[in-house]
């Protein structure tokens, strides 16, 4: 068998899989919408493809480290809790280990690869200009009140009208838009940072906007913890002044959007314009009034009900019948849950089609004491093996934050952006190779 083969192929191979992966995993929702569910399954089809390689590669060895024990430690404990203990079910469980295991193959594969300074040249310039693609077109579904550049599907399925205005974009999701926005420009800060890869100018400004227009509240904060660490961390003045000019610009932006949106309806005379003009003149919603709403009694009433004090009260209640092994994966509030409605929850009252939105009290629901030790042990190995680079360090804060409301590795978009930020060149790393001019 010709190694040597297996392994120029693969680095091809690896490469095609990042630049695929950086501009379908966005456009996956609109792609299942309008051609097929099915186009879902390329990713994985083509991650197993190129680990298989890798393996090929390597001639059946593969090294693990610490963090890779301590991640399989975690998937065996959710292993005999699902299938032994509580007898879901092993299709709940390959569903769940899927959905977060697929893209820290991926780390897996750059971890232990090398990749050149010209891939990261294109990979950042694909990036750049992918994302500036999907922000204009968030703006003009902003203006259009979702007329246009957004599936009438789409529209139709947002129930309630304060989500109306908020920019959902390719992703049908204002939260999960924001948070690939805020993933985009750390990682797009680190390869300019560290390998002077030049950034559009554009992009930041673009980037931020679109993250106002989500009135994402937690991809706000998480961007203004960013600057201030990023600050602390590089060229405190530089820094500061860039990203002040940047949300300056941004904010005026917005607000001629706002403007351009309100006076849509004089220019559209179309039945579903005026049906959505109603809409918007009753309504003012802004990325100010998201965070206004945290002291309003009836926001934090809906969110006892059905929000996020409900998924961690009652994820509470449920760990306390359940607190060594948990209940098994696909049993509270995650991906396989959404696909296959567990047993429990008519016993414990919760409505099919539930989602946690919070990593930590899903894993110590799912997996109890046991698995939750285990998988605190998995991210402080992270933490650890990263602990003299300083923008991988506050990469590591940020999701960590994003933890407390998202099932972080389920969204496929930030766990990708994660696990590749983690996974660029240390300063003067010798996994890559930069031209005199750059050191």
């Amino acid at each position: 068998m010709d190694f040597k083969k297996f392994s120029s192929i693969y680095e091809k191979s690896l490469k095609l899989l990042l630049i695929f992966l950086i501009i379908f995993i966005p456009y996956r929702e609109v792609l299942s919408q309008f051609i097929s569910s099915k186009v879902k399954i390329l990713p994985d089809l083509m991650v197993l493809a190129t680990f298989g390689l890798y393996i090929m590669k390597n001639k059946f060895r593969i090294k693990l480290n610490l963090t890779d024990l301590c991640y399989i430690g975690f998937l065996l404990v959710a292993f005999v809790s699902t299938v032994f203990i509580n007898k879901v079910g092993i299709k709940p469980y390959i569903v769940e280990s899927r959905s977060i295991v697929l893209y820290y193959i991926v780390y897996f594969m750059v971890r232990n690869s090398k990749l050149t300074y010209k891939f990261y040249q294109v990979f950042a310039r694909v990036m750049i200009y992918n994302t500036m693609i999907i922000a204009l077109a968030s703006f003009v579904e902003r203006i259009t009140n979702k007329d246009i550049l957004f599936p009438t599907a789409w529209a139709n399925s947002i129930f309630y009208i304060d989500n109306f205005l908020r920019t959902y974009g390719v992703f049908n999701n204002p939260n999960t838009y924001g948070a690939y926005l805020l993933f985009s420009i750390i990682t797009v800060f680190y390869l300019h940072r560290v390998l002077n890869i030049k950034v559009n100018r554009l992009f930041y400004m673009f980037s931020i906007v679109g993250i106002i227009l989500t009135a994402s509240r937690s991809s706000m904060i998480a961007l203004g913890v960013f600057i201030v660490i990023a600050a602390l961390v590089t060229d405190t003045k530089t820094v500061v002044k860039s990203f002040a000019i940047n949300i300056a610009a941004s904010i005026a932006i917005v607000f001629i959007i706002n403007n351009v949106s309100v006076h849509y309806s004089s220019i559209i005379t179309s039945i579903n314009s005026k049906a959505k003009t109603k809409v918007s003149s009753n309504l003012q919603s802004s990325a100010i009034d998201r965070f206004n709403e945290l002291s309003s009694a009836n926001i934090i009433s809906k969110s006892k009900t059905d929000g996020r004090i409900f998924s961690v009260l009652k994820g509470i209640e449920i760990f306390k019948e359940n607190p060594v092994l948990g209940t098994g994966f696909g049993t509270y509030g995650d991906a396989a849950s959404l696909i296959i409605t567990p047993k429990q929850y008519e016993k414990y009252e919760i409505s099919k089609g539930f989602y946690a939105d919070n990593e930590y009290i899903k894993v110590l629901v799912e997996t109890g004491s046991l698995g939750t030790l285990i998988y605190l042990l998995f991210l402080l190995s992270i933490m650890y093996n990263y602990r003299h680079n300083k923008l991988k360090i506050t990469s590591c804060v940020i999701l960590g934050f994003l933890g407390m409301f998202y099932n972080i590795f389920e969204v496929q978009i930030l766990s990708f952006l994660f696990w590749i930020v983690l996974t660029l060149p240390e300063p003067e790393s010798e996994r890559l190779t930069i031209p005199d001019r750059f050191n």
